[in-house]
């Protein structure tokens, strides 16, 4: 589902919102998700642990999906090319490594998170694990809008997706 979210993330960066705007209102969303699951997973009686972790779970698929449709060209948009071919190749040589970084430190830093520390009467401690990402998040939510003076705002056009989505719309009504 993350990557169909992705689809719709493109489509809404190139045709209403621009790339700027999409990445920070897809953040806001998978923040609004993450928090909603360091909330469930304090595990208090009145709530429906499964159905608030889905409405977590959802709103973080949403949000990664509409980052993940746009990080990539918002920081290629910052080269002249072909002045800056190097610079580029750089810039998403140096995105992959921090990428695969935070990456490998979530998986085994997080797990020791709630696995050796004990929290609110458990043997475990997930909502400090969740909690953690949540704050991970704000913070790079925040360095990503004080940077944005740094980034080429360009005005959303014509969307390819969806010239080739009513392509195929036509074709299949029209046969």
């Amino acid at each position: 589902l993350l990557y169909c979210f992705a689809i719709f993330g493109a489509i809404i960066a190139d045709s209403f919102l621009g790339k700027f705007k999409t990445v920070c209102i897809m953040g806001l969303i998978y923040l609004f998700g993450s928090a909603i699951l360091t909330f469930a997973s304090v595990n208090f009686e009145f709530l429906s642990i499964r159905v608030v972790s889905f409405i977590g779970m959802l709103a973080v698929m949403i949000g990664t999906g509409g980052v993940k449709s746009c990080q990539n060209a918002l920081g290629g948009d910052l080269f002249k090319l072909p002045q800056q071919t190097s610079m580029l190749d750089d810039y998403f040589t140096l995105q992959f490594i921090v990428l695969k970084i935070g990456q490998v430190v979530g998986m085994t830093l997080l797990p020791v998170l709630h696995s050796d520390v004990a929290c609110l009467g458990y043997n475990d401690c997930y909502p400090l694990a969740f909690g953690v990402a949540t704050f991970l998040t704000i913070l790079a939510l925040l360095v990503f809008w004080m940077g944005k003076k740094s980034y080429v705002h360009n005005m959303p056009s014509e969307n390819v997706i969806l010239q080739v989505l009513s392509c195929i719309i036509v074709r299949i009504f029209l046969l």
